[in-house]
């Protein structure tokens, strides 16, 4: 037996775990492509960004190794600037404004939609008839379906709204469950 193919890869999550003095208590994993609105300790100055989350980061000095080869962990790698963080897009478009965010330094964070619960199209309709064959990716962007033809550099409001999209998201399945 030979191997094929090997592709193996890390799928990097972070769990936010956050408990507030008012009994509040915030717990859900984010993933690369989620949305989030996080507040953060930026300097000491507490910074809100929303937008996609681009990257998850390991800690690049979690560990200090003695002369004798014996590794400390470092209690304060998640709040100073050698621990785990994300860096999160946070212009309209999901291209340019970012900021990387510790873990340790984050004072609040909410969840606005989950990668995983978009129904993005990531091979374009094989039906060469429309005009939709050329459609790369498709997202629900502020409310708006919108799709684009050349990878995301530019989008188009289909004009779906979030009320209809349920149905849209129902017809859809039919059609591809027909084909299957």
């Amino acid at each position: 037996m030979a191997l094929l193919s090997n592709n193996s890869h890390i799928v990097p999550t972070v769990m936010i775990d956050l408990t507030f003095d008012s009994g509040i208590k915030k717990n859900f994993a984010v993933e690369v492509r989620d949305v989030i609105n996080v507040t953060y300790n930026n300097n000491g100055l507490a910074t809100t960004i929303q937008g996609r989350v681009i990257s998850i980061n390991a800690a690049n000095t979690a560990y200090s190794y003695t002369a004798s080869g014996v590794a400390n962990y470092d209690t304060t790698y998640c709040t100073n600037k050698n621990g785990p963080y994300l860096v999160i897009d946070g212009s309209d478009t999901y291209a340019g404004k970012t900021a990387t965010v510790y873990l340790g330094t984050i004072l609040d964070c909410d969840m606005i939609s989950k990668w995983s619960d978009n129904y993005v199209v990531t091979t374009p309709p094989a039906d060469t008839s429309a005009d939709i064959s050329s459609i790369d990716m498709i997202r629900l962007h502020e409310g708006n379906v919108e799709y684009t033809i050349n990878n995301g550099e530019t989008w188009n409001i289909v004009g779906v709204t979030a009320d209809s999209l349920n149905a849209l998201k129902a017809e859809l399945k039919e059609y591809v469950d027909s084909k299957v």
